[in-house]
């Protein structure tokens, strides 16, 4: 006899606007949400689980409790390091207080771990796990020359995976980039964190899948490495459907795992997801309600991986046991079949299937 018992809620007083955790929208008769509320009746995931958020950093301020700010991610911060291509000119901003610009990092964090029931913003998907961060990229150059990401060596950046797995000890490596032509050193320490993360069982790898296309104008792109990697490892690639459950305007083609729900379209501060924002006049300041340390507009495949990654943190506190390669599958065939393999993968991301 099968026992029912009612979903767990939140009370977070934006969590009715975040339509990828709780939809009203059907498509095949489904919620286009990533089902999450049941699996949080078995876990809210585990302080004894660390997910590495590779980025461009995450605002600690979400992290303090004190100046008459409640942040939605008090308590979730374990390790820090930059690994910033500018750091020879860097004012004081890292890991943890980054360039004024740099939202991008903060929002996925928000989407994996925001907290819940602490009166402020949204909830995260796994709540009690805790964050490291490590920076890969920043927005601008100190003195303000320059408008486009300055990412880190192709060296660096791998170093940032290696000690992601290695040093940080993270279960779960959310990557929410891409782009670019295949490096060898990247690809050994994405393959090293798989093979050698978590004492041999590997490290969980999530990419974002990329926003290559446009498919408004009839222009569809190509998966973007490291994402591509799913075809030949147990990363993890993620794509983007929209709140209707259609595919984003943006979603690439190709090997795909996943999707999860996120905007329609993509830009800097152009999207419909909420999620934490930079604490203050920094970032996009347009929460709900006006609310400024919080935005309304996150999007892209960037939003839609670190739902997966959350759903993995929950996985394995359940099942600690599990491999990397195991909780990929786990992922894939407890989906919700969506459509054609090289747009929506094996389907929509379902929390509740992946952790039962």
């Amino acid at each position: 006899m099968t026992n029912f018992a009612p979903s767990y809620t939140p009370t977070d007083p934006f969590y009715g606007a975040q339509f990828h955790l709780l939809n009203s929208n059907t498509l095949y008769g489904v919620p286009v949400d990533i089902n999450v509320e049941q699996a949080w009746n078995l876990t809210l995931g585990s302080s004894t689980l660390r997910v590495a958020v590779i980025d461009d950093g995450v605002d600690v301020l979400h992290g303090n409790s004190g100046g008459g700010f409640a942040g939605d991610l008090v308590g979730r911060f374990g390790g820090g390091y930059s690994f910033d291509a500018m750091a020879a000119l860097a004012t004081g901003d890292n890991a943890y207080n980054p360039y004024s610009n740099d939202t991008h990092g903060t929002s996925v964090a928000g989407i994996t771990a925001g907290q819940h029931n602490n009166g402020v913003g949204g909830a995260g998907v796994a709540p009690n796990v805790i964050l490291n961060v490590l920076r890969i990229f920043r927005r601008t150059y100190p003195d303000g020359f320059g408008s486009l990401p300055q990412a880190a060596s192709t060296g660096q950046i791998a170093d940032a995976i290696n000690q992601a797995w290695s040093w940080m000890q993270s279960d779960v490596i959310n990557n929410s980039w891409g782009g670019g032509a295949p490096a060898t050193a990247i690809t050994s320490a994405i393959n090293s964190a798989l093979s050698s993360g978590r004492s041999g069982k590997g490290s969980v790898v999530v990419f974002a899948a990329g926003n290559p296309s446009r498919r408004s104008l009839g222009l569809i792109g190509s998966v973007l490495y490291p994402a591509s990697l799913s075809s030949s490892s147990n990363v993890i690639s993620v794509s983007a459907i929209s709140r209707f459950g259609t595919p984003a305007d943006y979603a690439p083609s190709g090997t795909i795992d996943v999707v999860a729900p996120s905007g329609m379209f993509t830009g800097s501060c152009v999207g419909e997801v909420v999620t934490v924002d930079r604490y203050g006049a920094s970032g996009c300041n347009d929460g709900p309600g006006g609310a400024i340390d919080f935005t309304s507009t996150f999007s892209g495949t960037s939003a839609a991986a670190p739902q997966a990654s959350g759903v993995a943190a929950l996985v394995l506190t359940r099942y600690p046991a599990l491999t990397a390669g195991q909780v990929k599958t786990r992922l894939r065939t407890t989906a919700v079949p969506w459509g054609s393999a090289t747009t929506f993968g094996t389907g929509k991301l379902n929390a509740f299937g992946s952790a039962l």
